[in-house]
This record gives structure tokens, C-alpha cells and sequence, in this order.
């Protein structure tokens, strides 16, 4: 649970100092709000789960956009011109659009595929299929083929990413294989996850919740002070231990009021 500590007083941002009032001893009941189960009742609609267009628009440069806007090329031609441009700025652009002023492509929305949708299928073992313009822009600054479209599939298409991911990968060995992918990890079987987060009758009924930890700022202002946090004692949880970088001490008077963000742990029934 978050809290907004942050208001604007004439444009000032400032933190806004109040106690919230809880019993953090105490459970937190959230029946009411009809949670705590994973089945649709009576009337409700699952949400629809949102997938990602198969076309998207390019990031451009919106200021060469604007500049060739204000010449008197249409929006959607601009876009289109800057794009084909590339990197040769708006002298080029403005050359492409009067070479292909009779084109009706010029009149239509700028759309390319989608670059995460080829990372999508990379990662569920699909090919990857890097842009020809990104993987030559990169090859040309000295990069061999491999390491430029690895760069470009861990940063989804991304070419400006992909030149930072590029640059600190320099020693990287040469394998398509990353070390992430090599390392195995012990996975939780899906009823131990289950029975964590079960009520006494086995099933996710359990709807009851208390305070484990909290996050709150020290400092007279947001531009000054850092985050701490306190959480309950593991084997008493009737005390409170405090976490301020490499200081951990007990706390007999946490300030629980004064919390940023609050976690909340289920409770068996």
C-alpha cells in the first residue's frame, strides 16, 4: 500500500507531514472489497489481457518534425521524411519529401513492426529478426554482426539502447548463449506457493492481513534525506528491527504514521 506524501503548494513540491491513524498491531480484514480468491463472481468480467500491437510508430526527433512542419510539410509526410532521413538531419528530410511529394505513402499513418514483438518471440524461441537499418548502423561502427543483433535483441529493437548495451558488452564472450540462461534455478513446486497464501480450509479464502514492514523518508524536504525501513522481527513479532543502511538496530517506538509504503503479510486462518 502507498501513500501520496508528496503535494504541490503553488507548483512547490512538498512533503506533506501527517500521521496516518492505524492499529499496526492489529489485522487488516479486506472481505468486504470481495478479494482473497481467484474465481469470478456472480456479474464480474475478467479483465482482457492487453497484447501488443503488431505495428507501432517510430521513436523520432520531434524537434526535425516540428522544423519541417513549420516549412509547410503535412505532419504525416513529415514523419515519414525524418524517418527515411535517419540520422542525416532535416536537410535530408526535406529532400526525401519533395522526391516523394507524389507518393500516397505520405499520406498514411508511419507505422513499423513492432520491435517487441520480435523480442517476444526470441524469448519464447522464435527467431529474432533485428531491423537491417539498426543492425548496419551498428556493424558499421566496428561491432561484428553477432554482438550487434544480441545488443539489439536484449534491448527490443531499441538502437540507442542497444549502442549502450553494446559498449559495456565489448569482453562479452562470443556465444549466442546468455550467462542467465545457462544458470539453473531451483523452481517452487506450485502447491508449496499455493499453501502459502491458503486459509485453514485449503483453499485462498483467507482475506485477513498485517502489518510486516514499512518504508519512510528521513529529511526536512524531497530534494534532501534518504529512505529507510523497518520491519518486524522474524522470531518475535512484537518488535520492530530499523534498517538505515548499515545501521540495524531494535526500535520500541517505530513511527508507523510516518510511512511512504506499506507490506502487508496474509495471515493463516
Amino acid at each position: 500500500m502507498c501513500l501520496k506524501r508528496i503535494v504541490f503548494d503553488e507548483w512547490v513540491p512538498k512533503k506533506l507531514e501527517v500521521d496516518l491513524q492505524t492499529d499496526h498491531e492489529g489485522t487488516l480484514d479486506l472481505s468486504r472489497f470481495g478479494g482473497g480468491t481467484c474465481e469470478l463472481k456472480d456479474g464480474e468480467v475478467k479483465i482482457p489481457t492487453a497484447e501488443d500491437a503488431d505495428f507501432v510508430e517510430p521513436e523520432l526527433d520531434m524537434q526535425i518534425v516540428n522544423q519541417l512542419i513549420e516549412n509547410g510539410v503535412p505532419e504525416l509526410a513529415a514523419k515519414h521524411a525524418v524517418f527515411n532521413a535517419g540520422e542525416n538531419g532535416a536537410d535530408e528530410a526535406i529532400m526525401w519529401f519533395y522526391g516523394n511529394i507524389e507518393n500516397p505513402i505520405v499520406q498514411t499513418p508511419l507505422l513499423v513492426p513492432n520491435p517487441r514483438k520480435g523480442a517476444g518471440a526470441a524469448s519464447s524461441g522464435g527467431a529474432f529478426v533485428p531491423n537491417p537499418d539498426s543492425l548496419m548502423m551498428l556493424t558499421s561502427m566496428g561491432f561484428n554482426e553477432k554482438l550487434a543483433t544480441r545488443s539489439l535483441r536484449k534491448c527490443d529493437g531499441d538502437l540507442e539502447r542497444a549502442c549502450d548495451w553494446v559498449m559495456s558488452h565489448m569482453d562479452d564472450p562470443d556465444t549466442d548463449e546468455d550467462p542467465a540462461d545457462s544458470m539453473q534455478v531451483d523452481s517452487v513446486p506450485a502447491e508449496e506457493v499455493k499453501s502459502a497464501f491458503a486459509g485453514s480450509d485449503g483453499g485462498t479464502s483467507c482475506t485477513t492481513f498485517k502489518l510486516q514492514s514499512f518504508i519512510t523518508h528521513l529529511g526536512a524536504s524531497i530534494h534532501a534525506g534518504h529512505y529507510v525501513c523497518h520491519a518486524r522481527q522474524q522470531d518475535d513479532a512484537s518488535k520492530w528491527v530499523y534498517y538505515n543502511d548499515a545501521k540495524v538496530a531494535l526500535d520500541s517506538t517505530p513511527p508507523v504514521g510516518k510511512g511512504y509504503m506499506y507490506f502487508f503479510r496474509r495471515q493463516q486462518e
